[in-house]
């Protein structure tokens, strides 16, 4: 039987069809998987259609038209609407609308607003009718059931705005015109335009007009005025609704806690306050907590009075109307800005700025903001989540979600909206794609709504599930109330991939899995909010996991889910980021950031005029500065005592480079001066999160911990100084005056012998030493000759490497390095001949032969002990450096240390896991030899990693020293020189030379570079485009006749080996290194510290080298043929822009000044080895 079966055409038929609608409607809420009960709703709206379009033209005012408006907005309200109309639907909506306000109110019933395209202009709509027009053409969906949706919704939404400003501007009379802004303002929401991919700069404009309209007063003309700062502190408000354990609070507390209050006075204003632990400890980051009146008058009041320079906005304003809102369409101070809680342009007439950061934002993002857009070094967001971290109560097993245990399992706590039918579609495909595997989501996030439609996601995406042949019982929905974030994290802990949304992207969501080391593959667009996720990633330096299309987002999940080796690789890369504290989680960083843009900011508002402000389009940002040159000027300031003006210069490093560990101890050390000890500890705090092998820095931290009265913390911070550095005589001197004030005679006597033994020519120590003596007792002395002072001491290094390449390099440095501090050094190698052994011999290093060649008979390096026995037996060395090419190296040698108890320390400089594969046997061993060592010394924090995972080595032994290079290669460019060279290969002065240095073997990658050469050729034409490769090896022949073949000898050279190369640094423009293996490129970081941008394959620790300079080119066993194209396209555009190649060069060489200076290597290895001369037990 029809749905209509029995029903007539009178009163009572149709309120009988409308009260079968709501209770069928109900059941179909309930029952969502139910096709039929579907179809029978569909079939009885036809019938209430019907039943609505005989309804007496004349008759409005009537019970039965009453309870046919309130069944449109039964159905518009239920999330009925968000499914597709059927096309016969549509067709009758169009024939209904020929029937006068019937016809209206029939297509209401029968379809939403944005799925009516031609849906009648609010001027036709009768008066009576107005209000439920309005209140149906501004309903927001609950959610989106097909793919297109979003983009359709957004254009619709945009059609609309226009034309109810257009009908506001020329509205019949005030009342109408309160009455419709007032529906609008008071159920519109921006929310679903967020999932398009486009920008929303124009929807935001006017909506911003609508609420100006709607919610300003008019006869309001308060003009904040700028008074310049001129040395002053500039009073900055904070606007929230409330400061409770939101999201919003998160991520606004890290930009205004550690703002310097020297600077800046920060009061917080609120509307709601809640006592928790949260807006307590936001309190005490502040000078003043206000809670705004009821009234909107006395709001406004209490802002302005004031006297604000700044104020933030930080809620989300861009959503729904609330409190903040209405306060925001006021003009509260000179400076109003909108903060990343808003996830769109405000699009508000007394907004002045966007604060964004330069990780997040693509070149032309200013076209989407109405603001000023303002950018900070880093990504748009920051967090603080530890200021009220919880114990986690809840426990999460994979068998409560019908998980199998050993299943490969794709997570995502991406809310509800943001799993738009795009998301879900790809989700499907994975799933097809990676058999056996599951997906975990917990979409219901509390922040976004109190109630969410369950049952219909469920349905729904179960729906796309089948569509792709998936199992439904693959999908997992989380539906949850954890009580705070850790136990969020409990269940994330359940995944092995975790899945970021598209369009709108998470961002605070992605910090739990990042800190539990799962991989996050993120899909970015074009916008903020495409890109948020992103941004994280890039500040990660973990580029690879950001994709751009939905084609990369799948093969990089399922490369992800296929590849275990790779998973845990990077993974571990995660842990290894994440542990020295993002830039993301670094609020010291964030309030530099952001105050260092508050006052550029402010400064050209008050120079320019607010309204030409307003109008200059480009990005505003801190100015970069020539980080070491502007550090060496505040170490002068600070050592004539000039505190002004050296913690001016920290300052204008951190504004552009908020964590730079050198720049925090110059402001460190500055505020000990200053007499500033709290603020002091967590920048030295701060700076040894980048730099915890600087004793220097540890003690300063200890200098400044005792003015804070944190004695038991200032001994530990001497500890690690003297840990770093046993022979730190400042070390040693506070430890004997913190002894000295406690009467611990003993500790001081310890403390002065080592003293003694540091430096006992420093007239502190002999000060300190005459001052023991006059308190009697037994008086420190050095210790007994019996036990050798280190710089008598015998340091052997036993290296498989054939004396060339970086290794050689290394061990050239460290050998010269122990000779000019006292040591005994001996170097046992393959015997050679070459500019770097005369060097050695000529300050008296000794060498002992290796009767093999390493290169040539590696085996023997494993297995034959002979040598080892003899050289140990014969002249006991106190310690053992193995310089490693490769893990396995030296087994037999360490295998004789080990047995004949020397301590040694062990440095490896290349790993790779296929390492782990070819030498298993050997594995055990291994795992034994690394226990027993001092220490085990990485190049790379993906190096350790790796060492950890594969070959044995302890967590409590593993340690990171970046290589370096010496003084000459940070020299400036000497334009003879590179005039000479280019004359000497016949390479024209104005050519663009790209070179390298390398091994001619096949792991260096040549090959790709002859494919992109044959690509530039037949593209461009190489013209004025010139290579150069400097070394030799196996593939020389090869190469020579490949270059033959493809006809470009006239633009590339070979050099052969050369001593020279950092002369060829000089008369290069661009380094490319497409390698396959790397350990930590010397080549890359030379070419860095030279100002030469580096383009070079993202590779074991180049990606660590690089960081986010230069050019980064695909993983070669991963992507060969874009190492090709990128390679190609990179050069390309290089070579016609100097100016980009000039950018690069500079950032380049910033970070090599700031990481890979030959002494910071030398320093940080000489003072681990001096702290390991000691016999320690075994790690376990």
């Amino acid at each position: 039987m029809s749905a209509s079966s029995g029903l007539g055409g009178g009163n009572d038929d149709a309120v009988q069809v409308f009260d079968r609608m709501r209770a069928t409607l109900s059941d179909y809420l309930d029952n969502p998987h139910d096709s039929a009960l579907w179809e029978q709703m569909l079939d009885l709206r036809r019938v209430a259609v019907d039943a609505i379009l005989k309804l007496p033209r004349k008759e409005t005012q009537t019970p039965l038209v009453d309870d046919a408006r309130q069944l449109v907005r039964d159905f518009s309200g239920s999330g009925i609407h968000d499914r597709p109309v059927a096309v016969d639907d549509l067709a009758l909506v169009q024939s209904a609308t020929k029937k006068g306000w019937q016809g209206l109110l029939a297509g209401m019933l029968l379809t939403p607003a944005w799925q009516w395209t031609d849906a009648p202009l609010i001027l036709s709509v009768p008066d009576w009718l107005r209000a439920d027009y309005v209140t149906w053409l501004f309903a927001a969906p609950q959610g989106f059931s097909e793919v297109g949706q979003a983009e359709a919704y957004a254009a619709f939404t945009l059609r609309r705005l226009e034309e109810l400003v257009r009908w506001v501007d020329r509205c019949p009379g005030a009342g109408v015109e309160a009455e419709v802004l007032g529906i609008y303002v008071s159920q519109s929401s921006a929310i679903p335009i967020y999932f398009s991919s486009s920008s929303l700069r124009r929807h935001a404009e006017l909506r911003g007009r609508l609420m100006s309209r709607a919610l300003r007063q008019p006869d309001d003309h308060y003009d904040a005025p700028v008074i310049p700062r001129a040395g002053r502190r500039l009073r900055v408000g904070i606007l929230n609704r409330h400061f409770s354990s939101q999201t919003e609070t998160y991520c606004t507390l890290p930009t205004f806690e550690q703002l310097d209050p020297e600077r800046f006075e920060v009061i917080l204003f609120c509307h709601q306050t809640s006592g928790s632990a949260l807006e307590a400890h936001c309190r005490g980051r502040a000078s003043g907590f206000v809670v705004l009146p009821e009234d909107f008058e006395g709001q406004l009041s209490a802002l302005r009075s004031a006297s604000l320079d700044v104020v933030v906005i930080g809620t989300n304003i861009t959503a729904v109307c609330n409190e903040v809102l209405r306060l925001a369409l006021h003009r509260l101070a000179p400076l109003q800005i909108i903060n990343n809680s808003s996830c769109i342009t405000s699009g508000l007439p007394d907004s002045d700025m966007y604060v964004s950061g330069a990780l997040t934002e693509l070149e032309e993002a200013t076209g989407h903001f109405t603001e000023r857009l303002g950018l900070i070094p880093g990504p748009t967001h920051a967090f603080n989540y530890e200021a009220d971290r919880q114990e986690p109560q809840a426990v999460c097993r994979r068998g409560d979600f019908g998980i199998p245990d050993d299943a490969f399992v794709f997570v995502s706590a991406a809310n509800y909206f943001k799993v738009v039918p795009e998301m879900q579609h790809a989700w499907a495909k994975l799933l097809a794609s990676v058999p056996g595997s599951h997906l975990l989501v917990h979409p219901f996030n509390p922040n976004w709504s109190s109630s969410y439609p369950i049952k219909r996601f469920r349905a729904e995406f179960e729906r796309v599930l089948a569509s792709h042949g998936v199992d439904s019982k693959r999908l997992s929905i989380s539906t949850i109330s954890f009580p705070s974030r850790t136990d969020v994290k409990t269940l994330l802990s359940l995944g092995n991939v975790y899945l970021d949304s598209y369009p709108f992207g998470g961002v605070n969501s992605l910090v739990d899995p990042l800190e539990l080391g799962i991989p996050v593959v993120t899909w970015e667009g074009d916008t903020m909010r495409a890109r948020m996720g992103g941004s994280l990633l890039r500040s990660l330096e973990l580029n690879e996991m950001i994709t751009g299309t939905e084609a990369e987002y799948h093969r990089v999940a399922v490369k992800l889910a296929t590849d275990p080796a790779y998973h845990q690789e990077l993974a571990g890369r995660i842990r290894a980021k994440m542990e020295r504290m993002p830039v993301f989680l670094d609020s010291l960083a964030s309030s530099e950031m952001l105050g260092s843009l508050l006052e550029t900011s402010f400064d050209e508002l008050a120079a320019k005029g607010r309204e030409t402000f307003r109008r200059e389009r480009t990005a505003i940002r801190v100015p970069l500065v020539d980080g070491p040159s502007v550090l060496a000027e505040g170490e002068a300031h600070l050592a004539a005592g000039q505190l002004t003006e050296a913690k001016a210069c920290a300052l204008r490093v951190l504004g552009s480079r908020p964590n730079a560990p050198e720049a925090r101890r110059l402001m460190g050390r500055v505020l000990i001066a200053q007499g500033h000890t709290e603020r002091a500890v967590a920048y030295l705090l701060a700076a040894l999160q980048y730099d915890d092998g600087n004793a220097m820095l540890w003690y300063d931290l200890a200098r400044a911990l005792r003015q804070n009265n944190q004695l038991d913390q200032t001994t530990q911070a001497i500890e690690g100084c003297l840990r770093v550095d046993p022979r730190c005589v400042e070390g040693w001197l506070l430890l004997i005056e913190l002894s000295s004030e406690a009467n611990n005679i003993s500790l001081l006597d310890d403390a002065l012998a080592m003293a003694i033994q540091a430096a006992p020519e420093d007239p502190r120590v002999i000060a300190w030493k005459n001052r023991r003596a006059e308190l009697g007792g037994t008086p420190a002395n050095p210790p007994a000759t019996d036990t050798p002072l280190p710089k008598a001491k015998h340091i052997l290094l036993y290296s498989d490497d054939p004396e060339f390449g970086g290794v050689a390099q290394w061990n050239h440095n460290i050998l010269l390095a122990l000779a000019s501090r006292g040591f005994r050094v001996t170097c046992v190698q393959t015997r050679c001949e070459s500019p770097l052994v005369k060097e050695r011999h000529a300050v008296g290093i000794t060498h002992q032969w290796l009767d093999y060649d390493t290169g040539k008979e590696f085996a023997r390096t494993l297995t034959d002990r002979s040598h080892a026995e003899n050289i140990f037996r014969a002249d006991r060395p106190d310690l053992v450096i193995f310089a490693d090419c490769c893990p396995v190296s030296n087994l037999a040698a360490r295998q004789t240390a080990m047995d004949l108890e020397i301590p040694y320390v062990t440095v490896v400089h290349f790993v790779g896991e296929y390492l782990a594969k070819n030498f298993a046997a050997h594995l055990p061993a291994l795992a034994r030899q690394h226990s027993a060592a001092r220490a085990v010394v990485a190049v790379s924090a993906e190096n350790l990693d790796l060492l950890q995972r594969y070959f044995g080595t302890p967590a409590a032994r593993g340690m990171v020293i970046h290589n370096g290079r010496p003084p000459r290669f940070f020299q400036p460019v000497d334009p003879a020189m590179r005039q000479r060279l280019r004359a000497e290969q016949k390479i024209p002065a104005d050519a663009v030379v790209c070179f390298t240095a390398a091994r001619l073997t096949g792991i260096k990658g040549f090959a790709y570079q002859l494919e992109a050469i044959k690509v530039l050729k037949k593209k461009m034409g190489l013209k004025n485009l010139y290579f150069v490769w400097a070394g030799d090896g196996d593939q020389r022949i090869a190469l020579t006749k490949q270059i033959a073949e493809l006809q470009v000898g006239e633009h590339v050279r070979i050099l052969g080996h050369r001593w020279d190369i950092a002369d060829w640094y000089d008369a290069a423009d661009i380094f490319i290194l497409p390698s396959e293996l790397e350990g930590m490129p010397l080549s890359v970081m030379e070419a860095m510290a030279k100002g030469v941008p580096v383009i070079a394959t993202a590779v074991s620790g180049t990606p660590e080298e690089l960081g986010e300079t230069g050019k980064l080119l695909p993983n070669p066993a991963k992507d060969p043929q874009g190492v090709i194209r990128e390679l190609a396209q990179t050069v390309e555009l290089w070579a016609k822009n100097p100016s980009i190649r000039a950018e690069q060069g500079r950032l380049g060489r910033e970070r090599a000044e700031l990481m890979f200076r030959e002494s910071m290597m030398i320093d940080k290895t000489l003072s681990l080895l001096s702290s390991h001369l000691a016999p320690v037990a075994a790690a376990k």
